[in-house]
């Protein structure tokens, strides 16, 4: 991948897009009592190069980490993904260690010596105690057992299509995201098939028809472009990060009833109320403990956030990549930043994709 300043073409999740360009807008001058109500933004792991490593907070490396989720004791999970591996990150210390996969890519189920995926996107921490990947490469939804290290597959042929089905004879096209309703039951965000599938035994398409657009409608009469990101509301709706459409779409679980919840559909960056606010490539959500969505506005580089009055709002991020200082691994924003996960205490962790790093937001 270059690094260089000329807007290269990346290559990301499967997608080569031309990374935007921004002015050289002024610097801000912050006050001391300013600075001291901003979020504090660290590196919790990784030292901003590529490569594998376990070790401490700025010895790790990862290679193009995807996804990040919090098991019950607390532990972060990361999906290295470009290294085909699960890693373990203290959320305070930041050591990092193996936690699951041999590092060899393929298509099989087993043990964490037998056990392949590839290129896997996302993970979610389920209620049963088990992870379940999105597996995108291999078109497959994935679960692992952590307590026997056994990886098994929940759906999918192994193979692209679109297909409603039992378990493997079902087909997606690059799950991306994957998370869990109240009662129990799975969404997935299919990706390039621009629909959201359930696998509730039989899979089958809760919204979205295969072909990408933007039409706000019921079931398969509504069109999404590419989604990503999911996330259960407080009110038990679904919420997606309709990625190319630049905007924020609501799910009615039992309907399948699409509308628009934030974004007006145009690519950029305002911030305004939820309606006229703008996005580039939202990728990942999730929800505080105070309700409000949080939002990886992925090429705008930031960490974004739809508060109680329904204004959109940056909570931290520079609006342009900022590579991680190769001495102390840190910096002042992101570089294409993919995942959030919170704790109780509404500490962010996020994965900083291309800064292949983990790091770690503290609000005031």
């Amino acid at each position: 991948m270059s690094w260089a300043k000329s807007a290269p073409i990346l290559l990301l999740f499967g997608v080569s897009c031309q990374s935007p360009t921004f002015s050289n807008a002024p610097v801000e001058v912050v006050s001391t009592a300013q600075q001291a109500e901003l979020p504090s933004l660290e590196t919790l792991s990784g030292t901003g190069t590529f490569g594998y490593k376990e070790g401490s907070a700025n010895q790790a490396q990862y290679y193009h980490p995807t996804s990040i989720i919090r098991l019950q004791d607390g532990t972060l999970i990361v999906l290295d993904r470009l290294n085909s591996t699960l890693r373990k990150v203290d959320p305070v210390s930041g050591e990092t260690t193996a936690y699951w996969g041999s590092g060899l890519k393929g298509n099989r189920d087993g043990n964490e010596a037998e056990g392949r995926f590839n290129n896997p996107f996302s993970l979610l921490a389920h209620s049963s105690g088990d992870i379940v990947i999105t597996d995108s490469q291999n078109h497959t939804l994935r679960r692992l057992k952590p307590s026997s290290g056994e990886i098994t597959t929940i759906a999918g042929t192994g193979s692209e299509g679109f297909q409603d089905a039992e378990g493997n004879m079902a087909a997606f096209n690059w799950p991306a995201d994957v998370v869990e309703d109240q009662a129990g039951n799975l969404y997935v965000s299919d990706r390039f098939n621009h629909a959201i599938r359930t696998p509730q035994g039989k899979v089958s398409t809760l919204a979205g028809d295969g072909e990408a657009g933007y039409d706000d409608a019921k079931g398969m009469a509504a069109r999404f472009n590419e989604p990503m990101g999911l996330a259960i509301g407080p009110d038990n709706i679904l919420y997606v990060a309709d990625s190319l459409n630049h905007v924020i779409r609501k799910v009615t679980l039992d309907t399948g009833e699409v509308s628009s919840y934030a974004g007006s559909g145009f690519e950029g960056s305002r911030e305004d109320t939820r309606d006229k606010a703008e996005f580039r490539i939202p990728t990942s959500i999730a929800f505080d403990n105070k309700g409000h969505l949080l939002i990886v506005d992925r090429f705008n580089h930031r960490i974004r956030e739809i508060t109680e009055n329904e204004e959109v709002q940056t909570i931290v991020g520079t609006g342009k990549s900022e590579r991680l200082d190769p001495e102390n691994h840190s910096s002042q924003g992101f570089s294409y930043p993919a995942d959030i996960v919170l704790d109780p205490e509404g500490v962010l962790y996020i994965v900083d994709y291309g800064n292949h790093a983990i790091r770690k937001v503290t609000r005031p």
